[in-house]
């Protein structure tokens, strides 16, 4: 392999990782948002983890952020 074709696969790699990332980190502003809503609603955090599918733990870490 030719070193221009290891440099564009780095460069292809590295894109990918950057939109998985990206979607990652969107999908947790997401997840945020509605556990703010339903925090807002009365819901504690055991019925929003069942709503959500979700640990507690999980919920808990992302309503305190």
């Amino acid at each position: 392999m030719q070193e221009w074709e290891e440099r564009e696969l780095e460069r292809r790699d590295a894109r990918e990782e950057g939109i998985e990332m990206g979607v990652e980190m969107g999908q947790e502003l997401k997840l945020k948002e509605l556990i703010k809503k339903k925090l807002s609603k009365g819901k504690t955090l055991e019925v929003i983890a069942e709503e959500l599918e979700e640990s507690v733990d999980t919920i808990r870490k992302l309503a305190g952020d």
